[in-house]
């Protein structure tokens, strides 16, 4: 559930990102090895690699892209969005590091995109944790 909510917070946060991307500067890219990272149930993977990619100057603002193992930071730096933003009436609102969004929210962080699909889902439904009750926005949208 954890890299779940972690996928959701990062593509909220991706909105800032995405509506600069044809103008980055030009990108640095590297890896950086946790030689022992644990687990919250005490387990250890040993040399886990983290690739990375920064735009700007290291000596000034920077923005730093990690990507999940299935991704690509290149399919960061593309001038649209897809994905899914919580809205306040999902029972996860007020969760330590989760962003929650109404409809004027989602709206004006598309402001200057092209919004090719925007549906409001507000539904009792299943989580990891068992029932919920989910509130999301599901967007596509484009530059």
């Amino acid at each position: 559930m954890n890299r779940w909510i972690s996928r959701v917070a990062a593509n909220a946060a991706f909105f800032a990102f995405a509506a600069a991307a044809a103008d980055l500067p030009p990108a640095t890219q590297g890896d950086w090895i946790a030689p022992e990272f644990r687990f919250h149930t005490g387990e250890i993977m040993k040399d886990v690699r983290l690739h990375y990619v920064t735009f700007g100057d290291p000596g000034n603002d920077a923005v730093l892209v990690l990507h999940g193992t299935g991704g690509s930071s290149r399919s960061m730096t593309t001038p649209g969005f897809a994905g899914q933003l919580f809205g306040p009436h999902d029972e996860w609102y007020g969760r330590p590091g989760m962003n929650f969004h109404d409809r004027a929210g989602v709206l004006g962080m598309l402001a200057g995109m092209e919004v090719l699909q925007l549906v409001e889902d507000d539904h009792r439904g299943m989580s990891f944790e068992g029932p919920k009750h989910w509130h999301v926005f599901h967007v596509i949208a484009r530059a």
